[in-house]
């Protein structure tokens, strides 16, 4: 249920941004992160109903990695050299990562998840790093607080994301990863209603902050 929430609210928030029109590469970056969460959320609910959904909500997992990376240079104005420092091996390993995900190699079955916990972990975790040095870098003032604030959010949508990736035989571990996209979602939202770091209607920003809030409070009570 969580899941389908998560997918759903990240497939309106991507909804919302096309009908409003991208006008810049934050917007179309931030729309295709939707789309790629919607799909991971979505398509987890049925892997274990049908095999042939878990490639699809991999995809979702492995898209979601370097579009978040290449969202947060963006979002730090880093340097043409800097994106393709980070952007090339990011998209190489999380490709690399989808393809050992559905190849027929009996021998990698029970390495998967581990690799794919590692990979799109240290991806995000570059992500982090890059965000939180440039953020700490910037003087005192609305910029910082935005950025600070988008920091907290992706910090939690990490590791909550990571969380699904976690094996439940071997870790009694509650899944934080649909709430943790929601929330993140949520901070983005409130820094574009009040900062304005993408170029979407406010009106757009404030729906999906209530939504996002209320749906949030309902899952936790």
């Amino acid at each position: 249920m969580m899941h389908l929430i998560a997918g759903l609210g990240a497939l309106a928030m991507g909804c919302g941004i096309l009908i409003r029109g991208p006008r810049g590469a934050r917007d179309r970056l931030f729309t295709l992160l939707c789309a790629a969460l919607a799909l991971w959320n979505l398509a987890y609910l049925g892997r274990y109903e049908n095999a042939l959904w878990r490639p699809v909500y991999l995809l979702g997992a492995c898209a979601a990695a370097p579009l978040g990376l290449q969202f947060i240079l963006a979002l730090t104005a880093a340097p043409r050299p800097s994106r393709r420092r980070y952007l090339v091996p990011a998209y190489a390993l999380a490709s690399l990562t989808w393809v050992i995900s559905w190849a027929p190699l009996p021998s990698l079955r029970w390495y998967r998840t581990y690799i794919a916990l590692i990979v799109l972990g240290g991806i995000l975790l570059a992500g982090l790093w890059v965000l939180g040095r440039h953020a700490f870098s910037r003087p005192a003032g609305a910029e910082k607080r935005a950025l600070l604030y988008v920091l907290g959010g992706s910090v939690i949508a990490v590791i909550g994301g990571m969380s699904d990736f976690v094996p439940r035989r071997l870790f009694a571990i509650t899944q934080l990863g649909p709430l943790a996209i929601l929330f993140f979602l949520l901070v983005v939202c409130v820094v574009l209603v009040r900062y304005r770091f993408l170029d979407v209607d406010v009106i757009l920003g404030r729906v999906v902050v209530l939504l996002a809030g209320a749906t949030i409070v309902a899952l936790i009570l």
